[in-house]
């Protein structure tokens, strides 16, 4: 009994200077986890900036093939082919005829 008496106040000396140290290196890692936590915050930030920018230009350039499916699809209508150069070249002659003719028919 006289042994424990001698030995528990060392027991308690060095449970506390563990406890210290663990509580130590316990803080350096919550450091190094919050630095990495704002890192990864920032990355995502910047991610979904970029996708609303992606998503922007998709949209964008989802008008921008329907426009030329349409016009596409008026030039065949015009001269039976899908080119619009030629489907205005067309549509010029086309306006050159009538307004010579109207301009003969004086």
């Amino acid at each position: 009994m006289k042994a424990l008496v001698k030995i528990a106040p060392i027991v308690v000396i060095i449970a506390c200077a563990a406890s210290l140290f663990f509580a130590f290196r316990l803080s350096g890692q919550k450091k190094g986890l919050q630095e990495d936590l704002a890192s990864k915050t920032s990355e995502l930030d910047q991610t979904r900036a970029k996708l609303g920018q992606t998503q922007s230009e998709l949209a964008t350039t989802a008008g921008q093939l329907k426009q030329t499916q349409n016009d596409l699809a008026a030039a065949k209508a015009v001269c039976g082919e899908e080119n619009p150069h030629l489907a205005s070249l067309t549509i010029l002659c086309s306006t050159l005829l009538t307004a010579d003719a109207t301009i003969t028919l004086r």
